[in-house]
């Protein structure tokens, strides 16, 4: 008899779907707020690290300084963004190895139809940094 599971975690970004465009949009919306110059280079280099040290790139073409309440609002503000953004995903953003392997129905279709519960997550690598 086939196991059956009664939940599947599925990790986010990078293994099911590719969600760089909606941080790229999520940083775009609040730089033109602050009205700080944001481009495509610039969200390159906040890649791999966390949401805070993104937000100091970010802040790095600023004029003005922030307090650390002030920063950790704006972080939160760009993350409700990010969330908003991502209810626009599409079978579009899933990745190709997500297809391929479930022979084009998506993994998380196919174990929803099995009455299993699904969850989806996500996690950052800390960097030490080496001073």
């Amino acid at each position: 008899m086939p196991m059956k599971y009664q939940g599947i975690i599925f990790d986010l970004d990078g293994v099911l779907c590719f969600t760089d465009r909606y941080h790229f949009l999520a940083w775009k919306a609040l730089a033109d707020r602050l009205g700080i110059y944001f481009d495509e280079q610039i969200n390159h280099r906040q890649r791999g690290i966390s949401r805070m040290e993104s937000l100091e790139v970010l802040l790095e073409q600023s004029p003005m300084s922030y307090s650390a309440e002030e920063k950790l609002q704006l972080a939160e503000e760009k993350n409700e963004t990010y969330k908003k953004l991502l209810e626009q995903m599409s079978p579009a953003d899933v990745t190709e190895e997500v297809r391929y392997a479930s022979g084009h129905r998506l993994l998380f279709e196919k174990h929803a139809a099995d009455s299993a519960k699904n969850s989806f997550g996500g996690v950052f690598r800390r960097r030490e940094r080496r001073k």
